[in-house]
């Protein structure tokens, strides 16, 4: 009997000590978890970039195959109104009896 009371004993004061390595496991767990999802966070974030990149790159190319493409909206800083001092490619073009379409004479 006094062998199960020390048993008893022994186990009962063993309990607070499994609880505390129970509660440093779950520690080590949650910071591990909090790594993993800040890689993720950053794998999200080349994921959308490389997505961002892919989609103006296809709305390019729609535009362009669309006709509706202006190399002005690349260069902002660029008008599209003639500037005093620069002649327009077109007018000359027709000059020579060149058609704009396919740059042949008419």
């Amino acid at each position: 009997m006094k062998r199960i009371k020390i048993v008893l004993l022994v186990l009962i004061l063993q309990m607070p000590l499994m609880a505390i390595h129970a509660r440093e496991h779950e520690a080590q767990t949650l910071a591990l978890n909090l790594q993993k999802l800040n890689q993720l966070i950053q794998i999200l974030d080349k994921m959308y970039d490389g997505y961002k990149i892919l989609s103006d790159g296809y709305n390019k190319i729609k535009q362009v195959t669309n006709g509706t493409f202006s190399l002005h909206d690349l260069f902002p800083g660029c008008s599209t109104e003639s500037k005093p001092g620069h002649q327009e490619v077109l007018p000359r073009h027709r000059h020579r009896g060149l058609s704009a379409k396919n740059g042949q004479g008419v």
